[in-house]
């Protein structure tokens, strides 16, 4: 798990691997559970070419109903084309002079 800096607040970025078998089902709900709520959170299958039903049953359950009740903004990347379940993005990256103001030099070289 990463945690991504972003301008509008951090996302919690979770990269699934080549292979989620059943064996990874345990490891990640149990990530999935630690997620505080309200978090920003992207999961991501990106690099997956193999996912467990039951794994993907896992993600379809936290996206529907967990995450909703905790309040946790779920985006996906990676996972229409071969799992079935839609790439959403939950969070984009924009700036306000708000934003601006509040970003020390370090945040803005980060960000470029």
């Amino acid at each position: 798990m990463l945690i991504a800096k972003r301008l509008n607040g951090d996302v919690l970025h979770i990269k699934l691997a080549n292979q989620v078998t059943f064996l990874n089902r345990a490891s990640l709900e149990n990530a999935l559970n630690q997620v505080a709520p309200g978090t920003q959170l992207l999961l991501d299958a990106e690099s997956t070419d193999y996912m467990d039903p039951d794994v993907n049953s896992l993600i379809r359950d936290f996206i529907d109903n967990t995450a909703v009740v905790r309040k946790i903004q779920v985006s996906t990347r990676g996972f229409q084309q071969h799992f079935g379940i839609e790439d959403r993005n939950m969070f984009i990256e924009y700036t306000t002079q708000q934003l601006q103001k509040r970003m020390s030099r370090r945040d803005v070289l980060t960000a470029l």
